[in-house]
């Protein structure tokens, strides 16, 4: 199992949590392509909390310049 770890802004982190918004939104890079490679899971925090959630990756899609990462947000 490989998480990948993303900060989220306090407004964002709370809608991603009760899975208003279950997915993620990423400037597409090369970087970003390395660190989502392979990877199984998601870990979003809270700002630079200890807050946090881990979801399993359903989904990896490039939209143009972006890249969305979602998850299931039902699953345990």
């Amino acid at each position: 199992m490989k998480t990948i770890e993303f900060i989220s802004i306090f407004e964002w982190y709370n809608v991603e949590v009760s899975g208003i918004k279950p997915y993620t939104i990423r400037y597409k890079t090369t970087r970003l392509k390395k660190k989502i490679e392979n990877a199984t899971h998601i870990r979003i925090r809270k700002g630079y909390t200890k807050e946090s959630f881990t979801k399993e990756i359903t989904h990896i899609m490039d939209f143009g310049e972006y890249t969305i990462i979602a998850w299931n947000p039902n699953a345990v």
